[in-house]
């Protein structure tokens, strides 16, 4: 489980750095989906994730 879990977070860091990083071009609403989608997902996956271990 913890394997699975610091996958997560080193997925979750390389999401805020690209985020963050607001590259020229991107969409109006980038910035919606990464307050309001991203991370209510990753606590979702973080919850769940012995499940998708499990398969």
């Amino acid at each position: 489980m913890k394997i699975v879990e610091q996958k997560i977070e080193k997925l979750k860091d390389k999401v805020v750095k690209l985020y963050e990083s607001k590259e020229k071009g991107r969409d109006d609403w980038a910035d919606w989906l990464y307050n309001s989608h991203i991370f209510l997902v990753a606590d979702l996956l973080k919850k769940n994730s012995w499940k998708i271990w499990c398969r």
